[in-house]
């Protein structure tokens, strides 16, 4: 298991085998806009980076998730 699907998993509540691409926002009862904005500043800490408000409207799947953090951590 890589470590933003563990973060994502550990955020959502959620088993690490549901964390796919395609899951989004809303889409279970755990992603609610409390807990997308506890993901996404626990990606922030994790990664050590800066996640803008446009953009944490943005990443609403974990596909939008993985691609971004795979931008700014490369």
């Amino acid at each position: 298991m890589d470590k933003l699907t563990e973060v994502i998993a550990q955020t959502l509540k959620i088993a690490p085998q549901d964390v796919q691409d395609d899951l989004a926002y809303g889409s279970i009862p755990g992603w609610d806009s409390l807990a997308h904005v506890s993901l996404m500043l626990q990606i922030e800490s994790d990664y050590d980076v800066e996640i803008d408000e446009d953009t944490m409207v943005e990443l609403t799947t974990v596909g939008a998730i993985r691609k971004y953090v795979e931008g700014v951590a490369a």
